[in-house]
């Protein structure tokens, strides 16, 4: 399960053995959805601090809750076989229906309705909801309730942002080409999947017109 998220918090993003021991969480709790609670598309690999400090059994939705299968074999889809257990589609319809507050990063996309908001003062970026975002309000309050702004996280945020911009400064300046690619891969080696803060990496390099 780590590796599924290259060791990385599911929420705060940052590596995992460098904010506390890891965790799964329920990304369901199962104070509400006990019939989730071995099912293993309902597991998200998390810092102890965003699970256990934070999150804990928080799930708001805005829609109708997801209900438990009518027999023992339906009661969750199947982690194995998408044949087996309640159906695929059907539980991905039921959680689109449930609208829930906090994005599922296997259901979800969650950089559709975030963005990263840079504070010079504080030397901190924030995760907030991006006002493109059709469930921004929804959002916002999930970002509040996870902890993923709290301050060690936001400012290792601003640190990796600051190495960003750097780069991005000195290309804008550097004549040579073979230089300028050179620094163009490591801006886009900073978005892959499995650095810490990719999401905002990738935010950024998209605003700079990058990728």
């Amino acid at each position: 399960m780590a590796a599924e998220t290259f060791g990385k918090c599911a929420y705060c993003e940052s590596h995992v053995k460098t904010t506390s021991h890891g965790s799964v969480d329920h990304y369901r709790p199962q104070s509400k959805y006990w019939w989730l609670a071995y099912c293993y598309d309902n597991f998200l690999f998390s810092c102890g601090i965003c699970n256990s400090d934070y999150k804990k059994d928080f799930f708001p939705v805005s829609g109708r809750r997801l209900t438990a299968g009518m027999t023992a074999n339906e009661l969750t889809p199947d982690g194995i076989d998408r044949e087996a257990g309640m159906h695929w589609a059907e539980f991905q319809a039921q959680h689109e229906a449930e609208q829930p507050h906090i994005p599922d990063p296997y259901l979800d996309d969650p950089e559709q309705d975030l963005a990263w908001m840079e504070d010079p003062n504080g030397k901190k970026v924030n995760l907030v909801a991006s006002n493109l975002s059709q469930r921004a309000g929804r959002v916002a309050s999930a970002l509040a309730a996870c902890g993923v702004n709290r301050e060690e996280v936001a400012r290792r945020r601003y640190e990796v942002l600051q190495v960003l911009k750097a780069t991005m400064r000195l290309l804008q300046v550097e004549p040579d080409e073979a230089e300028r690619e050179a620094m163009r891969i490591r801006l886009e080696r900073m978005a892959e999947e499995h650095n810490p803060y990719a999401g905002m990496a990738r935010f950024y390099l998209r605003a700079w017109n990058l990728i």
